[in-house]
């Protein structure tokens, strides 16, 4: 059976988050990520998301008087959760 490889990156965590990609050097996206990761990857990236922003990390921005955070989301979360 043959890979299929996107043709673009899934995200561009590797931008926002190095962390995770400087230890799996050749990761340059999610999907790559995961082939360096194997059987890792779903615990390193509840990891991630349970630690990246966190709660009291909105409670400091509202503090400081932002008033609205903009959430990446890639175009294809939108295509198929409408």
């Amino acid at each position: 059976m043959k890979s299929h490889q996107p043709r673009r990156p899934l995200h561009d965590r590797a931008a926002i988050v190095p962390g995770l990609y400087e230890k799996n050097l050749g990761a340059v996206d999610e999907w790559t990520l995961s082939t360096f990761l194997g059987d890792k990857l779903q615990r390193t990236l509840e990891d991630h998301c349970n630690t990246f922003i966190i709660e009291e990390d909105i409670a400091q921005l509202a503090g400081a008087g932002l008033t609205w955070i903009r959430f990446p989301i890639p175009f294809w979360l939108a295509q198929h959760f409408p």
